[in-house]
């Protein structure tokens, strides 16, 4: 098998980008917006959540997002950011996320998981 390294390593950076949009969503407090579905290519990349933004709450949502995804990018820029690789119990998942509030809450209790976490 041949692997296209550049087209992996985009590829690579689009689901990131999906993991990022979830932390900047609980960064936001929207903890009640459940990641439902997420597509992770080129010609169109999104998360689709599962959940209600009422009207007239979108507009700062979208701010949000937008602000803690820059903060969370120049942040690992800053600190010269390298990726934590782990597949982990959901109790040792647990340890390993501490810092940022533990598993996400959609991820169901037993469950084994990978973990990926950004370390300076």
């Amino acid at each position: 098998m041949d692997i296209d390294g550049a087209f992996r390593a985009l590829h690579a950076r689009i689901h990131s980008a999906g993991h990022l949009l979830d932390m900047a969503m609980m960064k936001a407090g929207r903890k009640d917006l459940k990641p439902g579905k997420g597509y992770h290519f080129v010609d169109g990349p999104y998360v689709e959540y599962v959940g209600v933004v009422k009207d007239d709450e979108r507009d700062k949502l979208i701010e949000q997002l937008n602000f803690f995804c820059a903060e969370m990018i120049k942040e690992a820029k800053d600190n010269d950011t390298k990726v934590f690789r782990k597949m982990c119990t959901y109790e040792e998942a647990g340890e390993h996320l501490s810092g940022i509030g533990g598993v996400p809450p959609y991820i169901p209790v037993g469950n084994d998981l990978r973990v990926l976490k950004l370390t300076p």
